[in-house]
């Protein structure tokens, strides 16, 4: 799976333990999302990382040919910032309780904790969740 966009760049792949998913992911200096975050110390929003993550669950679910939404975001925490044009990964683990399906999310900089969090998602109306692993 690739998602480009022009101030993005994620390349993922399936992860060794399963049902998990790592993406190589860079915010170009020039993204949108750097506009006014900060003037001559820009950051990363943490509702970008929060935004990248679910993409990547969306294009997950959807090539599994499940359209979803998302429904809550729970436990987020940001401990590094993260710069334009470093490197990064995130990694999805998902997860699913009866109707539930949640991924828990982590963001690494460097090999060390940016930002984790969960996405708990929900089919849209006339689709549904499969059971299956990634």
């Amino acid at each position: 799976m690739t998602l480009t966009q022009p101030w993005l760049e994620v390349s993922a792949s399936p992860g060794i333990e399963s049902p998990a998913l790592t993406a190589e992911a860079i915010a170009r200096s020039g993204s949108p999302w750097f506009d006014g975050h900060f003037p001559g110390q820009p950051i990363l929003p943490g509702i970008a990382m929060i935004a990248m993550a679910f993409d990547a669950v969306r294009a997950k679910e959807a090539r599994e040919g499940n359209c979803i939404r998302l429904k809550a975001v729970k436990r987020v925490r940001f401990k590094k910032p993260v710069r334009p044009d470093e490197p990064f990964t995130l990694r999805l683990k998902r997860e699913q309780k009866e109707s539930c399906v949640s991924y828990s999310f982590t963001i690494l900089l460097g090999g060390e904790v940016a930002c984790t969090g969960i996405l708990h998602v929900e089919p849209l109306a006339g689709y549904s969740v499969n059971k299956t692993t990634v």
